[in-house]
């Protein structure tokens, strides 16, 4: 159980480094995203709201996609 919540924690902080770095290499600043304010970005970037509309949402802003994969 320890091991998953750290796991999870991890995942969290790679995918804020990620997105922060998405905007850096797009050159788009917090204030230029569209339909989202600057504590909306924020947020995101800290993966405190992570709902998959929000996360397409900011990721449109930067130009790119989300795919979703199933498995089983």
């Amino acid at each position: 159980m320890l091991l998953e919540k750290s796991m999870h924690k991890a995942e969290q902080k790679i995918l804020s480094i990620r997105l922060v770095q998405l905007c850096e290499e797009e050159n788009i600043k917090q204030s230029e995203m569209n339909n989202f304010s600057q504590t909306s970005v924020s947020k995101v970037e800290k993966c405190r709201d992570m709902e998959t509309f929000t996360l397409i949402d900011y990721l449109d802003n930067l130009r790119m996609g989300l795919e979703i994969l199933t498995y089983s």
